[in-house]
Order: C-alpha cells, then sequence, then structure tokens
C-alpha cells in the first residue's frame, strides 16, 4: 500500500517516454472562484493552453453572417431599383434656362424666355415659377401701379419634358447699373404635401437713362459770388414718369437763395408730378459760394420718382447729374458792409432806419490797376433819395447811382498789389406807415461794380471787372396801443368811482394792433394782472383768442398771423377784456396798476425777425374815458 503512489508515477512516465503508449484523455473539472481562492498557490492548477477556446470562434461566425446578409439585402435593392426604373426625383435634374436681353433702355418693356427641363423619371406636379422684380418695375398693363412679384402657374411638367413661360416687366433703373431679377420654381411630388423648390436668376443692365439732361454751368466761380445752377429734364422713356421728383445735394459753402421752381421741402426736393412721355421740366437754381481759392465744389441733382412714405426721399432713382466748380479768388476783392456787419446776399433794416454802407476792396493781383472806378446802384421804392449823402463820390438821383473815380477819389488812379481801399456813403430807408398805402414786401437791392485796368509788363492792359450785390429787406412796421377805460367801450362797467376801499370796480382794457407791410406770423400780446386784480372772463370779440392763466396771472392774446394793412388800409386788430379793482387801504390816494406792461410779438414772414413792441403798464388814469374827471383815479376811504 506504500508503494501504490510510485507505482502510478511510475506508470504515467512509462506512457510519456514509450512511443507506442496512449495517453488517456482526463476531463478536468473546475473549481468555483471561491475554492480557488482558499488553495495554496501550489495547489491551483494549471490551465491546458493547448485547448482551442470556443466562445470567440463563436463570434467570428456571427459576424460572418450578418455581412453575408447585409450584403444580400443590398444587393437585391439595387437589382430592384435598377430593374424598376424607380421614382425617385432629384432638384439637380430640374433645370431653369433663361434667355433674354443682356441690356434694356429704361422705361422699356423688357421680355424674357423661361425654360423649365424635367430631366427625372417622374412627373412634376403643381409646378409654378415666382418671378421678383427690382424696385422701380411696373406691370406692362398698368404702369402707375409697381410690379414687385408674380406668379406663374405651370401645371404638370412630364418625364423629360419641358414648359416654356414668357415674363415681361416695364424696368426702370440707373444707367449701367446690373438689375436682377429672381427667379424661383416650386413643384410637388404624387401623393406627397412637401414642396420642393428650384432657384435662379436673371440679370440685365440698363444701357439708357429714361431721362436726358441739358445743362450749361460754369466751371469757375468767385468766392462770394452768386450763380445760377439750371438744367433741363426730359423724359425719353415711353410711359409717362410718375411722381417725378428732384433731389439736390449741395456742397458745404453753398448758400441756397432761390429757384425757379418751390421746393415741397427745405431747399433741395422737389415734386413735380407726373413727367409725359417727351416732356421737359427745367429747374433753375441759385445761390452763393464761399472757400478758400482753388476749392472744388460737387453739386448733385438725383431725378426720380418720389418715395410714397418720405417727404424728401426718393423711390427709384433715374439718374443723375454731377458737376464741380471750382472756387477762384478774385481780382479785386468786394465786400459790402452795412452798419458794421458784413452783408452776405441778404439782411432786414427797419423803417425809416439810418443806414452807413461801406464798401472795401483787395487787389490780389501781382500788378498794378489803373483808373479804378467803383459804382453802386440802389433799387426799391422803399429808398429815401433825399436822404443819401456820399463821401468823395457822386450821388446821381436820375439813376439812383453813386460813382466813385480818381476825379473824386485820387486814390483809385492807382492801386498797387495787395492794396486796400474802402468808399462810403450814408441812406435812410422810408416810412411804411404812410396812411393809405402799403409796400408788400420792400426791399432795396445794392449792385456794386468795380473796373479797372491791370498794368501787365511786356503786355498790353488787360480790362479787370468784379461784381456784388446786397439786399436789404425791410422789416415790417408791427405796433400795438393799449388803452383803459370804464365809460363806454365793449362792456358796461360797475363800481365807484374814483374806486373805494373794500368795493369792487371794473374796467375795461382794449389792445389794438397795427401791421404796416410784411405778413406777421405767430403774434402774441402778454401782459399781467396784479394780485390784487380779478379777472371778469368777459371778452370782446369773442372770435379772438384772448385767455387767463390763474397760476401766473398772465393775460395772453394769441393773434396767430396779422395781416399786412392792418390799420392802414383795413381796420386795426382789436380785442378787449374786463377786469376788476377792489382796492385795499394802502392804496387809499394812489392810482393803481390794473395792467402790467404789454408786449407784442411776431416773426416778419418776409424778412424772417423776430418784431418786439412794447406799451406801458395801464393804471385807474383813464386819460382816453371821455367821461374821466381829474381825481376819479385816486382810491377812496
Amino acid at each position: 500500500m506504500i508503494n501504490e503512489p510510485e507505482d502510478k508515477i511510475e506508470n504515467l512516465k512509462h506512457q510519456l517516454y514509450v512511443p507506442e503508449s496512449k495517453l488517456r484523455a482526463v476531463r478536468r473539472t473546475g473549481f468555483s472562484p471561491s475554492t480557488v481562492a482558499n488553495m495554496p498557490p501550489s495547489s491551483v492548477p494549471e490551465v491546458d493552453e493547448s485547448e482551442p477556446m470556443k466562445r470567440p470562434r463563436s463570434m467570428m461566425k456571427i459576424l460572418f453572417l450578418g455581412s453575408s446578409l447585409f450584403f444580400l439585402v443590398a444587393l437585391g435593392m439595387a437589382i430592384y431599383v435598377f430593374s424598376r426604373g424607380g421614382n425617385l426625383v432629384s432638384p439637380a435634374n430640374v433645370e431653369l434656362l433663361v434667355d433674354g436681353p443682356e441690356r434694356v433702355k429704361a422705361g422699356e418693356t423688357l421680355s424674357f424666355q423661361v425654360v423649365v427641363a424635367n430631366h427625372n423619371s417622374a412627373r412634376l406636379e403643381s409646378v409654378d415659377l415666382v418671378a421678383e422684380f427690382p424696385t422701380g418695375s411696373r406691370s406692362p398693363s398698368d404702369l402707375s401701379k409697381p410690379y414687385l412679384r408674380e406668379r406663374f402657374a405651370l401645371g404638370e411638367i412630364g418625364s423629360q419634358a419641358t414648359a416654356n413661360q414668357t415674363i415681361r416687366a416695364v424696368v426702370f433703373g440707373e444707367k449701367d447699373v446690373e438689375q436682377a431679377i429672381n427667379l424661383t420654381l416650386e413643384y410637388r411630388l404624387a401623393d406627397s404635401n412637401a414642396i420642393f423648390d428650384k432657384s435662379s436668376s436673371y440679370k440685365y443692365v440698363i444701357n439708357d437713362s429714361p431721362i436726358t439732361f441739358a445743362a450749361d454751368w460754369p466751371t469757375e466761380v468767385n468766392t462770394g459770388q452768386t450763380v445760377t445752377l439750371a438744367f433741363e429734364v426730359q423724359n425719353n422713356s415711353t410711359a409717362a414718369l410718375k411722381d417725378f421728383a428732384i433731389r439736390a445735394e449741395y456742397p458745404t459753402g453753398f448758400i441756397f437763395r432761390s429757384a425757379n421752381l418751390a421746393p415741397a421741402v427745405g431747399s433741395n426736393f422737389w415734386r413735380l408730378g407726373d413727367l409725359a412721355v417727351g416732356a421737359r421740366r427745367r429747374l433753375a437754381v441759385t445761390g452763393t459760394i464761399e472757400g478758400q481759392d482753388e476749392d472744388s465744389k460737387p453739386f448733385r441733382f438725383l431725378v426720380g420718382s418720389a418715395k410714397p412714405t418720405s417727404l424728401d426721399e426718393l423711390d427709384l432713382q433715374y439718374g443723375e447729374l454731377f458737376k464741380t466748380l471750382t472756387v477762384k479768388r478774385p481780382y479785386i476783392s468786394l465786400d459790402l458792409v452795412l452798419n458794421g456787419a458784413k452783408v452776405s446776399k441778404e439782411t432786414s433794416a427797419g423803417s425809416s432806419e439810418l443806414l452807413r454802407a461801406d464798401i472795401t476792396w483787395v487787389n490780389n493781383l501781382p500788378d498794378e490797376i489803373m483808373d479804378a472806378k467803383i459804382e453802386v446802384k440802389l433799387k426799391g421804392d422803399i429808398l429815401d433819395e433825399r436822404s443819401v449823402t456820399v463821401s468823395d463820390g457822386f450821388w446821381q438821383s436820375n439813376d439812383s447811382s453813386i460813382v466813385w473815380q480818381k476825379s473824386t477819389k485820387p486814390a483809385l488812379a492807382r492801386l498797387d498789389p495787395g492794396e486796400t481801399g474802402q468808399v462810403s456813403f450814408t441812406f435812410s430807408t422810408d416810412s411804411l406807415l404812410n396812411a393809405g398805402r402799403v409796400l408788400e414786401n420792400p426791399k432795396l437791392d445794392l449792385e456794386v461794380r468795380f473796373t479797372g485796368r491791370q498794368i501787365v509788363q511786356g503786355s498790353s492792359d488787360q480790362p479787370i471787372e468784379n461784381s456784388l450785390t446786397g439786399r436789404i429787406k425791410i422789416n415790417s412796421v408791427l405796433q400795438l396801443a393799449t388803452n383803459a377805460v370804464y365809460h363806454g367801450g365793449a362792456f358796461a362797467n360797475t363800481g365807484p368811482l374814483p374806486p373805494k376801499v373794500g368795493q369792487e370796480t371794473t374796467y375795461t382794457v382794449v389792445w389794438s394792433v397795427v401791421n404796416s407791410s410784411n405778413s406777421v406770423r405767430d403774434a402774441t400780446v402778454r401782459a399781467t394782472l396784479p394780485t390784487y386784480m380779478r379777472w371778469v372772463g368777459a371778452v370782446s370779440p369773442t372770435s379772438e383768442d384772448v385767455t387767463f392763466n390763474e397760476a401766473t396771472g398772465e393775460v395772453l392774446w394769441d393773434l396767430g398771423v396779422v395781416e399786412a394793412g392792418r390799420g392802414l388800409t383795413t381796420a386795426p386788430r382789436e380785442a378787449a377784456f374786463q377786469v376788476a379793482l377792489r382796492p385795499s387801504a394802502s392804496q387809499i390816494g394812489q392810482a393803481p396798476v390794473i395792467l402790467t406792461g404789454s408786449e407784442l410779438s411776431g416773426v416778419d414772414a418776409f424778412t424772417g425777425e423776430r418784431l418786439n413792441y412794447s406799451r406801458r403798464a395801464l393804471d385807474t388814469r383813464l386819460l382816453n374815458d371821455a367821461g374821466f374827471r381829474q381825481g376819479d383815479e385816486k382810491v377812496v376811504n
């Protein structure tokens, strides 16, 4: 029994080393993890690595079978599609072909062709072609309406079939600017609500403007000189241009003075209505230019249709006129100074005002000027000819001119380069308050002209000349009369006269306004009631806007516009209101103020100047009341 294990070992060795012996397979049983963990390291059985692993081989088989199945399905689908042809539609197989002119004249009808080609094997259903036109386009059937978007129904387009659509529009735009009409094709497939689309565009260039300009402008102008920029616009299109408008862009230094057509807004926008085929309109803008020598002054006039939603913008531009004027320093600089202030073309003065005018000059040439002569013409009915006085010159009343030359002012015989000088005269404007006479918008124009000879070494003398103009607008005479009464007037006044302490006496205040020659707008009269006075509330006539502010005590008469000639050829503008006085003991023996000083104010519509006129306070001294007696003004106990 002791040798039994050794016999087994010997037997095993014999089987290993004897070639003809066969090993008997021994089945090994597995151990649980807990069993292996409790076994000593030397007791853990070794794994036989020569035994094949069955699980990885199973996974490889599954992957191989799956790949084979996917390949067979894909192959089947490909065979199905190629064998049937299918109903699959690709936008790449839908083609938009556009054929039309590359250039077109503005105002004419543009016609172009759109071809839709369906290269798919399935038909297209509910096909629409949408065209979006650029701003300014018009429908050929109604030129008065903007043509911005149109939808064309093409119906159904079969497989490998085409559809044609002709599109027409009257186009406008600026010359040599590219325009684009955007095209969108929308379609559906059978048994589907989905909408597919295909986009393209048709581009063209306006090769001729619908309007032409005719302008003859100077290329150079002296600083401070008056210049008129005139041009003519003609409609060359085959259709009327609706809501025709012109917009001007002026350079810095340009001062707008006037235009032959009244601007719709400010001084740079004109609405001229419809311009018929072949019709012409002329615009002339007058102004002055200030600048340094060799300054460039660009002027730009834009022509098009007015934007309906804006006062001074263009909706569609047809063309533009662009010119640049170069400012030059004049050979002789001239300035007109009136009462110490330089006149830049226009100023204002009052009726019967005494004015001093100074004319200064500078020789800007590098050469001498000989035999200089200065002439001033005064034009206007408002000049008081008897008031003209001249120093070193001669006043010619027969043509209202003043002349200075070397016979009266020796300094004019020769002017050196850079030399300056001055001549002066005084004059007065006539009165505007002459009874029965109304000079509407009176003015006085001064035209100054300088002439002489430039002495050029080695050459013949060159005549030189420069001129300037100035305008004096005469302010209207706006005046106010104030009065207080007890007897008579628009209201029946009550209470004791002279006024008594503790008792109320009413008075009527009358405001009267006169105006001479120019309409006055925004006219008002203001005054204040003292704290011891009471506003009764009666106003006459009731059509006049007279109000009282309880918080401030101010009485306000809003006249609005006061026409020229009020108080001269027509009755003055009047308003009356009633106030009440209840004097106190501290006022005994006094003549209390019933209304503070009155202030009349308004804007002269011709000169643009604000006019003001003041009147003294009114008290109980009723000097213009026929029933007033001396002593009735003093408060008694």
